[in-house]
């Protein structure tokens, strides 16, 4: 069974077209050093989108990283990996988990508004661009996903970074567009999503997300 940490980048400003800050460096850092002493060789329960509950046996050891090719995503990549005790294999970067045309079609002005107005994340999609122009966003992150259980084997460990509403947008296809569990419509910065790929090559994602805690002022 193929387990995947796919997790956001942490981008002050929200539109990850730049590069990280030093406050920014510091937070996957941290969560690097964290996911070190926390994240490996565990056995886990999770409650999946299909209602299924799965116990895993994490690894001992990350195998594969992913990034998106946004440069704040590769920063990430690296500087989350420097604290772990060894180099999982980076893969290479995948345009479906993030980059600047993507970017550019959903994060528009309308979809800004819809934040500052309080919208979840998912939600300020759906009004800043309608059914069927989500469908078709959510079509691309989909194969983002795909693509990445596709370049791992069965017994993979791996993490990725990517943009939050593409990270959403992959559990929503996953989840063949059904409503999303209330948490999982908003990823903050570092916070992410747990995916499995099962025997039958079904990808499952886990409800409860990620959770990240922002950095002391």
């Amino acid at each position: 069974m193929g387990i995947l940490y796919y997790r956001t980048c942490p981008d002050s400003d929200g539109d990850m077209l730049g590069t990280l800050g030093p406050r920014e460096f510091l937070l996957a850092r941290r969560e690097g050093e964290q996911f070190r002493r926390t994240g490996q060789g565990a056995r886990t329960t999770i409650t999946t989108n299909i209602g299924s509950v799965i116990t895993l046996d994490i690894p001992q050891k990350l195998t594969k990283a992913f990034s998106s090719t946004l440069a704040c995503s590769i920063q990430t990549l690296y500087a989350f990996t420097e604290r772990l005790d060894y180099s999982p294999y980076l893969e290479q970067a995948i345009g479906e988990i993030g980059n600047t045309q993507i970017l550019a079609a959903t994060m528009t002005p309308k979809f800004y508004q819809e934040i500052r107005r309080g919208a979840p994340q998912l939600h300020a999609i759906f009004g800043a661009h309608g059914l069927v122009a989500v469908q078709r966003f959510a079509r691309i992150a989909a194969r983002g996903i795909r693509l990445m259980f596709d370049m791992m084997r069965s017994d993979d460990y791996a993490i990725a970074f990517g943009h939050p509403s593409i990270i959403i947008l992959a559990a929503w296809a996953v989840n063949e567009c059904r409503d999303m569990p209330l948490e999982l419509r908003t990823l903050n910065p570092m916070e992410g999503i747990l995916f499995i790929s099962t025997k039958n090559d079904d990808i499952l994602f886990d409800i409860n997300k990620i959770t990240v805690n922002p950095l002391e002022e």
